[in-house]
């Protein structure tokens, strides 16, 4: 299911699976993400505000982007 159609249809999100596996990937071959990056921050926050996604903060009280 696509993105858009999980958030049309209030489906909880799958960002991490989706996205920021792609993310680390790229991280671990030293290959800059900054689309990306703003896309997964975006949707993140539009998903927790739909209640679709819970942003997980770490030790430091803040939220852990991968």
């Amino acid at each position: 299911m696509l993105v858009a159609q999980m958030l049309a249809a209030g489906r909880p999100m799958e960002i991490d699976v989706v996205l920021v596996a792609v993310q680390r990937f790229a991280r671990a071959a030293g290959v800059a993400t900054p689309h990306l990056d703003a896309l997964t921050a975006i949707l993140r926050q539009k998903a927790c505000n739909l209640g679709l996604y819970a942003l997980a903060a770490g030790a430091n009280g803040r939220v852990d982007h991968a």
